[in-house]
């Protein structure tokens, strides 16, 4: 009875590995802005030496998905999973990882997916119920769904321009000297003909009189 339960409970752990996850995601927490897009990595996280399938499926709140890249390895497979074909929608990722030889081992790097974020709030990428990593030698397959990753959307702030203003000159209280110079020089030019003018009148008109026997 003993030996019975025991192979019970070793049968119930490897069917049901509760502590392993098909896939996480990097980063899964922080803070991002309204219109900025977010670069997100996908990595395996399987049950050691069991998985050779991965069936991904991931929904988007808060976001727009704009892209997916799979991870350039010759051994890895991906291909659309999308009702409507593709890897993404506006609000999905659905992509199914396999490997041409070997398993899946924790950290492997599977791709990336971008996230352009929208109006301030909550953003949130979730597993959801067919996202799956699978046992093909024992025609296994196990769902790893829930919350995987949730950030902060904060507005976009901007910026207050600043106006720069030249500086006000401030008054001295005093004219040019330039100025002051030339009118200077003006006045005593003019002051000097009207003067010379005056003299020659008065010289001249003095001689025609003496001239004429005129006192």
């Amino acid at each position: 009875m003993v030996k019975k339960l025991s192979i019970i409970l070793s049968l119930a752990i490897y069917v049901l590995p509760s502590v392993a996850f098909a896939i996480s995601l990097t980063p899964n927490t922080g803070n991002v802005t309204t219109g900025n897009t977010s670069v997100i990595e996908i990595t395996a996280d399987p049950p050691v030496g069991v998985i050779d399938g991965i069936s991904m499926h991931l929904t988007v709140v808060g976001g727009t998905v704009t892209g997916f890249t799979k991870y350039t390895d010759s051994n890895l497979l991906a291909m659309e999973n999308c009702s409507g074909g593709g890897t993404y929608t506006d609000s999905s990722v659905c992509v199914d990882f396999s490997l041409t030889t070997g398993y899946f081992i924790q950290d492997q790097v599977l791709g990336t997916f971008t996230v352009l974020w929208g109006d301030p709030g909550t953003g949130s990428v979730t597993k959801a119920s067919d996202n799956l990593y699978l046992d093909s030698a024992n025609i296994q397959e196990y769902v790893d769904q829930g919350l995987e990753a949730e950030f902060t959307i904060l507005s976009a702030t901007t910026p207050t321009p600043t106006i720069t203003r030249s500086p006000t000159p401030t008054p001295t209280g005093r004219l040019p000297e330039s100025g002051i110079m030339d009118g200077g020089n003006s006045i005593l030019i003019g002051l000097l003909v009207v003067i010379g003018g005056a003299f020659l009148f008065y010289y001249g008109d003095s001689k025609y009189q003496s001239k004429n026997g005129w006192s």
